[in-house]
């Protein structure tokens, strides 16, 4: 097996971040000035293909051509939330000189549930998001930020801010999100990964169930694994100090 580079400070100071669905690059604005004082702070816009193998392999995409451009050609850590982990579990996969380190948030290499993985969401209710999206793009976005909001100690503050930055309208791109979401399983890519994994979850998290923490630990045993109290699936959006701590607190391990 091809051994990862030796990891040094400035390997780890260039953070990615891969929002997740229905959003755009805005999401991160208050992590991103906040990890500017720490590190240099890059958060593409991704469109939903970008996630899947022949969208990321195919140097004609505009979309994976500015992934390549500004996150892969130097080393990185990514930093992926939600549906952005499977697309940094990917890349990590797939580009492992310069990826040096992966932070899974409120995220998962499977969000389905399967008789093996136990922990996924509930299949009935991402049919019903994607009839939702069918039928109405605005009150499905509304509702999935409910959801996203619902952990959290102040839900209400919670979905006043990401309610004003859901951004995506585009039903035939929000549908194909959700199909992925879906279908995608990275298990066994998130296994063969060489990289230090650290995974940052909401401890009410209604939709990555932080219990999955103990089926990654069969996948990476040396997984960095962080639940956080009182959290739901956006952890970062009230809590934002405290991601940047964890974060913060696993790269420093990562160079140890």
């Amino acid at each position: 097996m091809k051994q990862p580079a030796a990891a040094s400070c400035e390997d780890h100071n260039r953070l990615v971040l891969l929002h997740g669905w229905g959003f755009d690059h805005r999401v991160w604005d208050g992590m991103a000035a906040a990890l500017q004082a720490h590190y240099q702070v890059e958060r593409p816009d991704l469109r939903m293909p970008d996630v899947k193998d022949n969208a990321i392999s195919r140097q004609g995409s505009d979309g994976c051509k500015t992934l390549l451009a500004i996150s892969l050609k130097e080393p990185c850590v990514l930093v992926g939330w939600s549906l952005g982990g499977l697309l940094a579990i990917r890349l990590a996969k797939q580009f492992p000189a310069t990826v040096r380190a992966v932070v899974l948030l409120a995220s998962t290499p499977c969000f389905l549930k399967r008789p093996d993985w136990p922990y996924g969401i509930e299949p009935h209710l991402l049919s019903g998001l994607i009839d939702r999206v069918d039928r109405d793009v605005g009150a499905a976005m509304t509702f999935f930020c409910g959801l996203v909001a619902s952990g959290d100690p102040s839900p209400r503050h919670t979905l006043r801010i990401l309610r004003a930055q859901v951004v995506s309208n585009d039903k035939d791109s929000l549908l194909h999100g959700l199909h992925v979401l879906a279908e995608e399983d990275r298990r066994a890519d998130l296994a063969a990964i060489t990289c230090p994994l650290a995974l940052i979850l909401g401890s009410n998290d209604k939709l990555v169930d932080p219990a999955i923490i103990h089926e990654i630990s069969k996948l990476r045993a040396d997984v960095h694994p962080v639940i956080m109290n009182n959290a739901g699936h956006a952890p970062f959006v009230l809590k934002q100090e405290e991601t940047v701590l964890h974060i913060q607190e696993f790269l420093h391990e990562c160079v140890k």
